[in-house]
């Protein structure tokens, strides 16, 4: 795969001048950038894996406990698109799947570990944290800043308290109530004053660093890695799986141990230093899209049909790149229209 454009890339190209900016006018290229990627990566016309340069290959470790297993997936994951336990695909199903009429049911189900019904993967929406919350609740939470110029920073804690009670607090700027309790971080890290029974939502300043939380056992002090946030992601939330009928373990697999493969397709992620990766990957379809903007924005008889042509130019471009980089006849599956006895020239 050939080199993934950075912003800065869009910094130097022909862009910032196509919307009337500078490129020393970041901070105004950078809105144009994140609005244009936002508008191509969600198009209706989009594939429905994305744009070339949209999908990574991820691999997850999962622990088996009765034959089920959850995956959760980093961040910059929008879905998991197909997968593969132990060197099979599996099917995946959304949310609804299990609430249909006469269907399934509710997952999982009591089942010996014998048979456990079919191998698959359930849709499970999304969640605030990368692991579950420790059973062994009510627990404390603990914020630890990897960078010392994020002390002072916030961070809002949702959920119950140690008596199933919502917390609540108070925005310093209004002084109106809000939902959560506001944590200041401090170096070397900083405990919020609530027990928790869960974790409905995490909040974050941007920092300088990751944060890394963990939750604390008030009898025994043990700290639990629960999960961490990146410097620029404001709000968690990561889209988790429930896999169902897994075997005990794989192929070279330690027992209880079950490794599973994704092509995932990614999701946008605003960029703001040099740095940052595009996620659509051709800058002429980017100069397209933020033009379509720019016009979307004026107050003129003409703007409309300029904003409709630029945009309709962005999405050729990425026609046309996905056609460079995958060809446009190679498909996954090739069914051969003779069946096993190919075409053979024929005697005269």
């Amino acid at each position: 795969m050939p080199q993934r454009p950075t912003f800065s890339m869009a910094l130097n190209s022909g862009l910032p001048k196509a919307v009337g900016l500078c490129a020393q006018d970041r901070a105004d290229v950078a809105a144009y950038v994140n609005e244009a990627e936002e508008h191509l990566i969600q198009d209706p016309l989009a594939p429905d894996e994305g744009w070339w340069g949209g999908w990574a290959h991820m691999r997850f470790n999962v622990t088996v406990t009765n034959n089920t297993a959850k995956i959760t997936t980093p961040r910059e994951v929008a879905r998991i698109i197909v997968l593969d336990i132990c060197n099979r695909p599996r099917q995946i199903r959304n949310g609804f799947y299990e609430y249909l009429q006469f269907g399934t049911g509710l997952q999982p189900k009591p089942c010996n570990t014998a048979c456990c019904g079919t191998q698959q993967a359930f849709d499970r929406d999304c969640v605030p944290t990368l692991t579950d919350f420790p059973a062994n609740a009510p627990q404390f939470l603990r914020f630890f800043p990897t960078n010392a110029a994020d002390v002072g920073k916030r961070i809002v804690v949702q959920g119950p308290d140690k008596n199933g009670i919502q917390v609540l607090g108070l925005d310093p700027q209004t002084g109106l109530a809000i939902p959560g309790e506001t944590v200041f971080l401090q170096f070397p890290f900083s405990t919020s004053v609530n027990e928790y029974q869960n974790v409905t939502g995490l909040l974050k300043d941007e920092t300088n660093g990751p944060v890394q939380i963990y939750t604390v056992d008030p009898a025994t002090l043990a700290q639990t890695l629960l999960s961490s946030m990146e410097t620029n992601e404001t709000s968690a939330s990561y889209r988790q799986y429930f896999l169902n009928g897994l075997p005990t373990h794989c192929c070279n697999q330690p027992l209880g141990s079950v490794q599973v493969d994704a092509q995932c397709k990614l999701d946008f992620i605003p960029v703001e230093s040099d740095t940052d990766p595009l996620i659509i990957q051709s800058i002429p379809a980017l100069i397209e899209e933020c033009q379509a903007i720019r016009y979307s924005r004026m107050d003129s008889q003409q703007a409309p049909a300029l904003e409709a042509k630029h945009h309709a130019r962005a999405i050729s471009i990425l026609n046309g790149q996905l056609d460079h980089y995958l060809g446009k006849v190679r498909t996954a599956v090739n069914v051969p229209i003779f069946g096993s006895n190919r075409l053979r020239p024929q005697p005269v």
